[in-house]
């Protein structure tokens, strides 16, 4: 019965202007993707995302992912390890124009290589990714300087 319901068409309809709505007092606007497939058990599929983040202040990000597929593990998971049997991201848009500030906070401790690698060799959650596949992947990043 629970498969029934997630493969409901009816049921994706509601999420994404649910998420938009929760979205949307962040600067950020989210467009109904053509299609949203999940099975808590086995994975995702989405198609035709379209996202974009304005800030007066820092600028704007555009986000398209034309197809995004994720097929993980459930057992390995209840587990405490993320073992992902295919994850494919297709024809993907990335466009930022954001803005240079010459006042950042500072980070509370650097990270040093040591600390880099500890947590690359110890991973808060253990992870294995059995096919990655990456297509038609555009980034375009700007960073405007102040103009003070």
């Amino acid at each position: 019965m629970a498969h029934v319901l997630l493969g409901s068409p009816r049921l994706y309809a509601g999420i994404a202007p649910e998420l938009a709505a929760r979205l949307q007092p962040l600067g950020v606007t989210l467009e109904q993707p053509d299609q949203l497939r999940l099975d808590p058990l086995r994975g995702l599929t989405l198609r035709n995302l379209k996202l974009q983040w304005r800030d007066d202040a820092a600028g704007q990000l555009d986000l398209s992912v034309g197809e995004l597929i994720l097929r993980y593990a459930i057992a390995p998971l209840l587990h405490g390890q993320l073992d992902i049997q295919r994850l494919a991201l297709r024809d993907v848009t990335v466009n930022a124009d954001l803005q240079a500030s010459g006042e950042s906070e500072p980070a509370a401790e650097p990270l040093t290589l040591e600390a880099l690698d500890a947590m690359l060799r110890q991973p808060p959650l253990p992870l294995n990714i059995e096919r990655l596949t990456l297509a038609d992947i555009r980034f375009d990043l700007r960073q405007r300087a102040d103009e003070d």
